[in-house]
Parts: C-alpha cells; structure tokens; sequence
C-alpha cells in the first residue's frame, strides 16, 4: 500500500527504522506489533524518498525524491541493507508541475506485480517491474519500459494506489487552503501499448 516519508528530506537522520506488518492483523486485532523491524541507513547520505513498492520476492523498493528529477531508486533486503540498483533523470520525460520539477511523491506495485506506478506533483509515470529487478539499462525507452500519464492537477499530490481492475487513484493533501481530493484513472487511459 502506499507509504510516505521512508527518509529524511532535510538531511538530519543518518538511519531509519521500518516494521514489517501481518495485513491480516490490520483486520483482526487491536493491537498491531511489527512481525519484524529493521535499521537501515541509505549509502552515502541522508535521502528524502517518499515512494516504496514491495515486490513479490519482498524485496523493498524505494525511490527518493529529489528537487533535481533525478530519482536513485534502492533495495532494501530483509537483513536491513540498503543497495543503490538504479537511477533515472524524470526531467527527461515528465514536465515539471508548478515548479516543482518531477519529484516522486508516491510508488505503488500492480496486483499483477509487471508495473509500478510513480506520482510526481505533475504527471505519472508506469514502469515496467523489469527495470527494478534488471537495473542494467539506465536508459528507459517508452512504451516498452514505461508510459506517462498526464496528471490531473492536484496541489500537493502526494498518494496513488492501483485498483484491481488495473484502474488507479490519486488524492491529494490539504495545502494552501485547498480540500483535499481523489481522482480515479480508469483503465480507458491507463497505456494499453507496451510493445
């Protein structure tokens, strides 16, 4: 499910902490406990990332979110370390929105696990899965690798969720005296032209 805010956007923390959850205990108990928690620190330096995508391997996938649209996507394996595996420049495919240059705010993996969807402030990006589990090729063609799509604009968009229809949602925060909003993408826009 989507997640935000899995580091640190002014660079004071130097290690995270992230719990592992049953799902089913969301539904069944009133007490949650982690099955497990693990430490981690990013290689480097602190990084400011608010998409994760979990994929059916579970491995942990994290794309950091940085002013300047390049985006270093990580692993985080169950032992707690953190592997830089790839990065792309979002400047090259997707307009910035309000200034703010295309910045991921979100990630979510498709219940078939092939696709992840990455939200910026402006519009969407869907990546084929490959890229995250062959992080080789750097360059990303369209249609074959991923698609955009044009985003609706939402001030501070910040979650996305894929349906089970293959459909997404969208919503946004409250900011700047804005009501906060969702938006559905249905399939009839959603890329139906990977090669």
């Amino acid at each position: 499910f989507p997640s935000h805010d899995i580091a640190d956007g002014i660079g004071r923390r130097s290690s995270f902490k992230m719990g592992i959850f049953k799902e089913s205990d969301f539904w069944t108990n009133t007490t949650i406990k982690p099955v497990k928690a693990m430490n981690f620190s990013y290689p480097g330096s602190a990084e400011n990332a608010e998409g994760m995508v979990v994929l059916k391997d579970g491995t942990v996938v994290i794309f950091s979110k940085d002013q300047s649209g390049i985006t270093n996507i990580y692993s985080l394996n169950s032992s707690g370390k953190v592997t830089k595996i790839n990065e792309v420049n979002l400047n090259k495919f997707i307009e910035p929105a309000r200034g703010k240059g295309p910045r991921v705010t979100d990630a979510d993996l498709s219940f078939d696990g092939s696709k992840v969807l990455l939200l910026t402030y402006g519009d969407i990006a869907e990546i084929s899965t490959d890229l995250l589990i062959k992080p080789s090729r750097t360059e990303w063609k369209k249609g074959v690798d991923f698609n955009v799509i044009k985003g609706t604009d939402l001030t501070q968009q910040e979650t996305i969720a894929y349906l089970a229809d293959g459909s997404f949602i969208v919503s946004s925060e409250a900011a700047d005296g804005i009501t906060p909003a969702v938006v559905q993408y249905t399939c009839s826009i959603c890329y139906r032209d990977w090669e």
